[in-house]
């Protein structure tokens, strides 16, 4: 389903900042900032203090104005949430928030296998993290937790900015090496990594650019899958991705590939 970036719903960025975050960061973060507003609120109403801490409420307007602005003015956003990372400092502030918490209660429980275990749970999905991102090299951009799954690339974007066509164009060289490729895509990105590509990559594929349309020759298609081009083909016409000559994929999650039309 193809929605205009100027009519997007207002869950929209949200949604996107709880997909594509790791879940650890994610639940530490609501945990955080509720464990912080009880204990802000309590402090007031029992008048252990007279104001809430300056720093962690700059923290609060500094993560939070911004995607209640989004919401409330129905803001243009384009492909994800690239235009909000800067708010990324404050989430992580508040999921430490509650990690720390976390580590205080604990220090002071009589339950002793919590004091190994629980930071033993942190640290191995933190481990567990770092795994995931090194094993999605270079293609990080196109993460998604498992709060989905596998997520449909007719309803979310994948790759972009079309990055991951550089490793496209070397692994189908690699895959072919004696067979010549004419390639073809509505997608800017692969002729513009192309023309970077070493010599051996041009000796063996061409690359028709991306406003040569349609093509006057047989030609292998690639897709990042964005674009009401590549959406319409996918959704309409399904059969012409059932035999790729080559995917990325980043876990099951498709990235990018290439289909002979």
């Amino acid at each position: 389903h193809w929605v205009p970036a100027q009519n997007i719903p207002w869950y929209y960025l949200p949604v996107w900042i709880g997909i594509t975050t790791p879940i650890l960061y994610v639940i530490s973060f609501i945990v955080g900032l509720l464990l912080w507003s009880i204990k802000s609120i309590r402090e007031l109403i029992t008048a252990q203090t007279s104001k809430i801490n300056a720093q962690d409420l700059a923290i609060v307007v500094f993560a939070l104005g911004p995607i209640a602005a989004v919401v409330i003015k129905e803001s243009v956003m384009y492909d994800g949430w690239r235009h909000m990372y800067f708010v990324y400092g404050g989430l992580i502030y508040f999921a430490i928030y509650a990690l720390k918490s976390l580590h205080e209660r604990i220090s002071r429980s009589r339950i002793k296998w919590a004091k190994r275990v629980v930071p033993m749970l942190v640290a191995a999905n933190s481990l567990w993290i770092i795994g995931v991102m090194f094993d999605a090299h270079p293609h990080q951009n196109a993460y998604y937790n498992r709060l989905i799954e596998q997520p449909s690339i007719s309803n979310f974007e994948a790759d972009y900015w079309g990055t991951s066509f550089k490793q496209l164009l070397e692994q189908l060289h690699e895959k072919y090496p004696d067979k010549a490729l004419t390639l073809y895509s509505r997608s800017e990105p692969l002729y513009f990594n192309y023309l970077a590509s070493n010599e051996d990559i041009k000796a063996h594929i061409e690359v028709i650019p991306h406003d040569e349309f349609p093509p006057e020759k047989d030609y292998v298609y690639c897709s990042i899958f964005r674009g009401k081009y590549d959406q319409y083909l996918y959704s309409e016409h399904r059969q012409l991705f059932e035999k790729p000559l080559h995917e990325i994929k980043l876990g099951k999650n498709l990235v990018c590939g290439a289909y002979q039309f």
